[in-house]
């Protein structure tokens, strides 16, 4: 029988609640300890999700006996010095996206999860959904692939407040954040899951007075096909992403929950790839952290640490290109 996996979560805000309901379908989960900076936001975090203990001090959350395993979801920034605080206290390591604030906190991180011989795994939910899966199993279909266009594009129900001059870690260089490291990682992942590793990558943007993109378009070059990765802040799309082959397309709907695909075929013939799965998606990245914990492997095969050093080697390269500085202070 799977061992129950008792989780600290460090983050209090509407992810982690949604991470905390999506985990309410797995049974093996329970939440024992919560952090946050400010004691009475953790008693408040606390209260709500019925969580007995409550730290200021990650150290001391680390060494709880009652944590097997700690939930990231703080500012980009803070990613990598908390997961690897973590590791050293031996603790498995699910951490929000994107992976970190560049690729040498990326590779730190993954040299600590295998020197201290923990599961680390970089919780993109959308690459372990069954959607995500039948897509996979099912681009044979269409022949070689030639093209994917990926298209995330959300107006930000911050932008408002942020032009008015109030700050937001999503939206600010001191926290590594932007366009591509909030939603553009949605359009690289599947496309590493997919492709691998680019042998070109080219990007266009704009940015904020904050010195983050706002949008960008990323084009990413493979032997024989390309990826077209487009997202923004400043802008919503309405048409579907697109994988094209040879001898038919697979439509995405809406890049950021994967709930739906189908293949349209050369002669116009439709087929549905999958329709049914969970409406909180953040129950596969759940199941799928705990069961390679309960395994005793060390990583994810889709969400590995190789898929998500390429990430964010792509999230480097794109973001230097327009003018935007990686380094961290």
């Amino acid at each position: 029988m799977d061992k129950t996996l008792r989780f600290g979560v460090v983050g209090t805000g509407w992810i982690t609640d949604t991470f905390i309901e999506a985990a309410s379908f797995d049974k093996r989960a329970v939440f024992t300890a919560v952090f946050s900076r400010k004691l009475e936001t953790a008693q408040s975090f606390a209260r709500k999700h019925n969580i007995k203990h409550c730290f200021t001090n990650l150290d001391e959350m680390c060494e709880c006996d009652e944590v097997d395993a700690i939930y990231i979801a703080s500012p980009n920034i803070c990613h990598s010095p908390q997961a690897i605080l973590c590791m050293n206290h031996k603790k498995h390591v699910l951490v929000e996206k994107p992976f970190a604030a560049n690729l040498k906190q990326a590779e730190e991180m993954v040299e600590c999860a295998k020197r201290n011989d923990i599961v680390l795994m970089e919780a993109m939910r959308l690459t372990v959904s069954p959607v995500f899966k039948a897509i996979l199993s099912n681009m044979e279909k269409i022949g070689p692939v030639h093209k994917f266009v990926s298209l995330f594009c959300q107006f930000s129900s911050k932008f408002e407040k942020f032009k008015a001059g109030e700050k937001f870690s999503s939206l600010s260089a001191d926290t590594a954040g932007g366009c591509l490291m909030d939603i553009g990682v949605y359009t690289i992942y599947p496309t590493v899951c997919m492709f691998g590793e680019p042998k070109s990558v080219h990007c266009v943007g704009s940015l904020l007075e904050s010195g983050v993109d706002q949008e960008a378009t990323i084009i990413c070059g493979y032997e024989g096909k390309s990826a077209v990765l487009v997202s923004s802040k400043v802008s919503n799309n309405v048409a579907d992403s697109e994988i094209q082959g040879e001898k038919g397309t697979i439509l995405i709907n809406k890049m950021n929950t994967f709930h739906s695909a189908k293949i349209i075929y050369k002669d116009g013939k439709e087929e549905e790839l999958f329709t049914s799965q969970y409406k909180n998606d953040m129950v596969y990245e759940v199941n799928e952290f705990i069961d390679i914990v309960n395994s005793g492997k060390k990583e994810s095969e889709l969400n590995s640490h190789r898929n998500s050093l390429i990430s964010m080697k792509i999230l480097d390269e794109a973001r230097k290109q327009i003018g935007i500085n990686i380094e961290t202070k």
